[in-house]
């Protein structure tokens, strides 16, 4: 893990962790504690760490490769960045009410304040920005 304070309060970290879905937890660990040391809320917090732990899983599953993660914390927004070695960018697919999986892109839509993917020398990154004082996406269950 690497961090570095920048210009202006501007506060980064990178964390890389190997393709195990054991590391999924590392990663909304390490997003977690810099939002709480940063003194983000709790609601932007929690959106980051969701949306941590979809980009990295695809990351994982799409990318096989290990993934690197970079958190910066600014003064309107949280900036996370997650690279893997495919360069392939993430494509939307049609939902499929009953599929386990395939919703990752339309949760970084509805949470995200802005998102996108850029290349990278090494593949690409997907990156999200939450804004700072975001309040969170809640779902109930009706029985």
């Amino acid at each position: 893990m690497t961090s570095q304070a920048g210009a202006g309060g501007v506060e980064s970290a990178t964390l890389v962790v190997e393709p195990d879905p054991a590391a999924v937890r590392q990663a909304r660990s390490f997003v977690r504690s810099h939002c709480r040391a940063a003194g983000i809320d709790a609601d932007a917090c929690e959106n980051a760490v969701l949306l941590t732990s979809e980009t990295v899983t695809n990351a994982f599953t799409h990318g096989r490769s290990e993934a690197r993660i970079t958190v910066t914390i600014g003064a309107r927004a949280i900036l996370v960045e997650v690279g893997d070695d495919n360069s392939r960018h993430p494509q939307r697919v049609e939902q499929d009410a009953d599929a386990l999986d395939g919703r990752g892109l339309a949760i970084l839509e509805i949470l995200a304040g802005s998102w996108g993917v850029r290349d990278d020398r090494y593949g690409k990154v997907v990156w999200f920005e939450i804004l700072r004082g975001s309040v969170a996406v809640t779902s109930s269950a009706s029985g």
